[in-house]
């Protein structure tokens, strides 16, 4: 998923991505990283990176490994501008 920030310094977590009941969704927190959250389970994923400017285009990819929904099943997330 491509994502370009239009404000930082938000007052609460910003929706990226949701995909329905029992999938992943994807949030920029008010630190500025990207967290992924398994819905029912909560956090899974949190990016090293932060995204904390306005005027770069940031890739967000993440892995999955099995047909199960869990957090040892979900493998990395990555950041690239």
């Amino acid at each position: 998923m491509w994502v370009k920030r239009s404000a930082i310094g938000l007052a609460s977590d910003a929706l990226l991505f949701f995909g329905g009941n029992g999938s992943i969704l994807f949030a920029i927190k008010t630190t500025d990283a990207i967290v992924g959250v398994l819905d029912g389970t909560g956090t899974i994923l949190t990016s090293t990176s932060n995204i904390s400017d306005i005027t770069t285009w940031h890739h967000i990819a993440w892995t999955k490994s099995g047909a199960a929904n869990s957090s040892t099943s979900m493998g990395s997330m990555c950041l690239a501008s």
